[in-house]
């Protein structure tokens, strides 16, 4: 696929991943640098990381999560959404592709970051699976 022949500022990049962090530990620079070159940027999250704690509840950590994601997006100019699987729970089925493919339009992307289709957990793996054939 070649790149968008558009300006920088007209150019829309979806980086989605399964948890709040995993962006940010994995692309947080690239994404960065494309909004320092103009890129529209959404950042979303399958989850709200509801099992993300051994101190708090899954609505109390959920909650804790998606602020910090949200923080994060607003660091990067990025705009965040949450597509509220739980965790350990996403799977390949309609309902997942239907509800990502709507995120994807919704964001309308030229490009797409997302997990590697092999990993080590499962909600990084069925991401890349749901978002590829979203993608598709």
């Amino acid at each position: 696929m070649d790149a968008p022949k558009r300006p920088p500022h007209e150019v829309r990049i979806l980086a989605i991943h399964a948890h709040p962090d995993d962006v940010e530990f994995q692309c947080a620079g690239t994404l960065g640098l494309l909004r320092q070159a103009g890129c529209r940027i959404t950042i979303a999250t399958m989850t709200a990381g509801d099992c993300g704690s051994a101190e708090l509840g899954q609505e109390e950590i959920s909650a804790v999560r998606r602020k910090e994601a949200k923080a994060a997006a607003d660091l990067l100019g990025a705009d965040y959404l949450c597509l509220e699987f739980k965790d350990v729970l996403i799977a390949i089925n309609d309902d997942s592709r239907r509800r990502v493919t709507e995120a994807v339009r919704r964001a309308r992307p030229d490009i797409i970051l997302t997990a590697p289709p092999v990993d080590y957990m499962s909600d990084h793996e069925m991401t890349s699976r749901l978002v590829r054939d979203a993608g598709f």
